[in-house]
């Protein structure tokens, strides 16, 4: 089961960030500019069999993204560590007949994949 619930940063429903919002162009795999619909971070959920997560686009820089991540993952599903990052070009679609985030380096949109994680014993304040 896929869930999709997008947030921007300054959205209510997200927790307070910082996320600026700013004009960037981005390269595709293929040499081709990319430039964002939407400036700025962008969360979405996922759920599936094995573990939840968010994928934050607008970036393909995981440091840059993994502090909006770890918001959502702890809003999201109460974990609060966003942990192995997987930069991408990721797009909603199908896999097996269900909804799903598929890797489409010609059609995605650039983004970084995080798995959600509780944090270990004594590793925040």
């Amino acid at each position: 089961m896929t869930v999709s619930a997008a947030v921007q940063p300054g959205d209510p429903h997200a927790r307070p960030g910082n996320h600026p919002k700013e004009n960037t162009v981005i390269e595709r795999p293929n040499g081709k500019a990319y430039r964002p619909r939407k400036p700025g971070l962008r969360a979405h959920a996922y759920e599936n069999e094995d573990d939840c997560g968010v994928i934050v686009f607008g970036t393909l820089d995981p440091e840059r993204a993994r502090p909006f991540a770890s918001e959502m993952c702890n809003h999201w599903y109460g974990m609060p560590m966003a942990v192995d990052p997987a930069p991408g070009w990721y797009r909603s679609g199908f896999r097996d007949g269900e909804r799903a985030w598929i890797s489409d380096e010609q059609r995605g949109a650039p983004g970084v994949m995080f798995r959600a994680e509780d944090a270990p014993l004594g590793a925040l304040p």
